[in-house]
Formats: structure tokens, C-alpha cells, sequence
């Protein structure tokens, strides 16, 4: 901020109409830090819930949780995520979208990126870690399809 975005105010009052400006400007910029922060925090770094829309995409968890808390927790539970921490369904939700976009990339014919394919092969491993068979990560990873085909499913109805 300079003195020509201070033009009513006396010049005696310039030097505190600057410094208000800049607090002000640094006030906002640390309001879009946090906000980023806590969309990263809550996203775990993912954007599969991106591609939705907020308010819609929190009425379909919503409605899922009512059918699907079970699911959402064996799920949970089967990634060694805890679900007595804040925003836990939103974050299984993610992965399990996530998932599903794994598995449409890598069956697909199109090539895919490194980073994708790094991503998949995280959420894979993440999904097999503490299974002592296929039948168990298997069950899993239909658990994560379940949930993210119903989510869209539902997701679809409310437009």
C-alpha cells in the first residue's frame, strides 16, 4: 500500500492509513493460508472430492452414512485409519473415490502419469498393509468401490 491509496486522508494520517492497509492485506493472505490448510488437511492432500460440488457432495456423505456407517467403518478400519478423529467419513470417502479412480486409470487403455501411477500403488499398499491373504484386501477394495459407486450413485439423484 502507497500514499495515493490514502487520498482522503489527511497527511498526518497517511503513515497510519499505510500501516492499516498492509495489516489488513497480511490479515487476508494469512485467512487464505488457513483455509487452504485446512482444505489440504481435510482433503489428506487428495482431490477426488474436487470434482464435486461442496454442499452437494456433504448432503450425499450425509445420506450415505445413514445406509453405509457399517462399510465406512470396516473400511476405516481395514486401512488402519482411526474413526474417532474429526472428518473421518470425508476422508474415507476421498480414498475410496480415489481408489476407484485408480482402478479406472489402470484398467483403462490410456497412459497414464508417474505421479498416478505412484498414487495408486500408495493406496494399494495402504489397503494390503496388516492383510495376511487376497480375500481380505479384496474385501477391502470391494468395500471402497461400494462406497464410492454409491456416493456418485447418490450424488447423481440429488442434481
Amino acid at each position: 500500500m502507497n500514499m495515493e491509496d490514502c487520498p482522503s486522508v489527511t497527511s498526518q494520517n497517511k503513515t497510519t492509513c499505510i500501516y492499516l492497509g498492509a495489516i489488513l492485506s497480511t490479515i487476508v493472505i494469512q485467512i487464505h493460508l488457513k483455509i487452504q490448510f485446512t482444505r489440504m488437511y481435510i482433503m489428506q492432500g487428495s482431490s477426488a472430492l474436487d470434482k464435486f460440488d461442496l454442499r452437494k457432495s456433504q448432503q450425499a456423505l450425509k445420506m450415505l452414512l445413514i445406509d453405509r456407517s457399517n462399510e465406512f467403518r470396516i473400511f476405516a478400519q481395514g486401512i488402519g485409519y482411526p474413526v474417532n478423529t474429526e472428518n473421518w467419513e470425508l476422508i474415507v470417502l476421498n480414498f475410496c473415490l480415489d481408489f476407484v479412480d485408480c482402478f479406472n486409470a489402470m484398467s483403462g487403455e490410456d497412459t497414464i502419469d508417474h505421479n498416478q501411477i505412484h498414487k495408486c500403488m500408495t493406496l494399494m499398499r495402504q489397503i494390503a498393509r496388516g492383510k495376511s491373504n487376497m480375500t481380505e484386501m479384496t474385501h477391502i477394495e470391494n468395500t471402497a468401490y461400494l462406497i464410492a459407486e454409491d456416493f456418485k450413485s447418490i450424488y447423481k439423484r440429488m442434481e
